[in-house]
């Protein structure tokens, strides 16, 4: 996204997107509040505007009062992982002959709108 030296000292409000940003801050204020670590992962627009997944794990070093403290962030680039991922679950779902949904995929998608149906009592058909 930006070079480390950009980034440095600065407000995680100041290099990230608002969306990112307000993301981290709230995972930050979790950390925090519990003293639970806690990991998320987010995409980011490059500067050539190519798309890269980050994941960011968040843990207390130290508490001053139940508010404030201190939290270590280390951010490491996961795209690969999200790109194999995705390539996996697409293989799970898809035919490899006629790259139509599978049979697997429909069962799932049925279970889905069952419970979906039974949750809000309504019928599944109208008939």
């Amino acid at each position: 996204f930006l070079p480390a030296e950009e980034m440095l000292g600065k407000q995680v409000t100041e290099v990230l997107p608002k969306d990112i940003a307000q993301l981290k801050l709230e995972t930050i204020e979790t950390v925090l509040r519990t003293g639970t670590g806690q990991v998320i992962e987010y995409p980011l627009t490059m500067r050539d505007g190519k798309l890269e997944w980050y994941e960011g794990r968040m843990a207390l070093m130290e508490r001053s009062s139940t508010t404030k403290g201190r939290v270590i962030c280390v951010t490491t680039k996961v795209t690969e992982r999200v790109n194999l991922y995705k390539k996996v679950e697409s293989l799970a779902i898809h035919d490899p002959l006629t790259n139509c949904f599978n049979r697997r995929h429909f069962l799932e998608l049925a279970e889905t709108e069952i419970s979906r149906s039974n949750r809000f009592d309504h019928p599944l058909c109208r008939g």
